[in-house]
């Protein structure tokens, strides 16, 4: 019988390469880790993300297939962070869009273009002062905004924490922490000990490095992600 396991080398332990870990393990296959920094992942991005679960607030630049697989990610994190132990990391509370009085305009454009775009977007509620009060009593001041149920977050500290936890446990995994100059290649990833270059071979290697990956890309750029 064909042996269905592979062996895995990811670069870059940001949340990407989690993600990839927790699933190939899950999988049953074995995985190697290689990070720049320490497994708390002080150096990654993905440790201070806002976390946003908010397809439909986001859509307004965004093309229809981010959308879909923004749904799709709604669906598939309860299980991934269920498995981390990590649950209380996800919230789904719906999403508030609010615009000062002399944005007001803008505010309508956007909402009208969201509905324009999918039918999704005839969810979406228009509060006025007393129901925004309700829901944040801070926001007394603003007289309308919009709710967007089914949107939430994911806490990105507590993720991340919880990962690092469940990652160290699993004997199918392997982390080698402060590696800065990892070198990838179909199938091998190479990594400077005393000197010295240790290649490790896997069935497959994904770089998963972001900007880390910098050195080796010369045209990477890293987009800020924004709503505005």
């Amino acid at each position: 019988m064909e042996n269905t396991t592979k062996s895995f080398g990811i670069v870059g332990s940001g949340l990407v390469g989690r993600l990839l870990a927790i699933n190939l393990l899950q999988q049953g296959h074995s995985v190697t880790l290689f990070e720049a920094g320490s497994a708390k992942a002080e150096l990654s991005a993905g440790l201070v993300a806002a976390g946003m679960l908010a397809p439909l607030s986001e859509l307004e630049t965004a093309e229809s297939i981010i959308y879909d697989f923004g749904k799709k990610s709604i669906q598939l994190w309860p299980s991934i962070l269920k498995q981390i132990n990590a649950e209380s990391a996800l919230s789904f509370k719906g999403s508030l869009i609010l615009a000062h009085t002399k944005d007001r305009a803008d505010l309508i454009q956007f909402i009208d273009t969201l509905k324009s775009k999918v039918d999704d977007a005839q969810q979406i509620q228009l509060l006025d002062n007393a129901k925004l009060s309700e829901l944040e009593t801070d926001l007394s001041l603003h007289n309308q905004g919009y709710f967007v149920p089914n949107e939430g977050h994911v806490n990105a500290e507590q993720f991340m924490q919880a990962s690092t936890d469940y990652l160290q446990a699993n004997k199918q995994l392997k982390w080698f922490e402060n590696t800065p100059k990892s070198q990838i290649s179909p199938g091998v990833v190479s990594i400077k000990h005393d000197n010295e270059l240790i290649k490790h071979q896997f069935d497959w290697v994904f770089d998963a490095r972001g900007l880390g990956a910098k050195e080796d890309i010369c045209d990477l750029r890293g987009v800020r992600g924004e709503v505005r």
